[in-house]
């Protein structure tokens, strides 16, 4: 949903994967003092990047393998702009070992 006069750099959506096959959650501290939602770097990888531009639609299942963030975005006086669906289901989708 950019804007197209929206030039700031950054804001793009970074995808992660766990290095092993551990898939524990480890928190570290976030630049906000808030470790609920963070995860140490040390254990994630990053798989790709998709940049941040108008008629995207990225869609992932939301569970602990979901590894997800936004890159550091320029200062500027745009917002950036996105919608998130969110869907429940009665049943399970996939079978995750947990």
């Amino acid at each position: 949903m950019r804007l197209p006069e929206d030039d700031a750099v950054g804001g793009d959506l970074v995808l992660y994967k766990y290095r092993s096959d551990d898939h524990k959650f480890y928190a570290s501290k976030s630049e906000y003092g808030d470790s609920r939602f963070d995860i140490d770097p040390q254990y994630v990888e990053e798989v790709t990047t998709i940049p941040y531009s108008s008629n995207v639609l990225v869609m992932y299942p939301i569970n602990r393998y979901a590894l997800h963030g936004v890159s550091v975005r320029d200062i500027t006086q745009h917002q950036r702009r996105f919608v998130a669906f969110v869907g429940d289901m009665q049943d399970m989708l996939f079978d995750l070992e947990v």
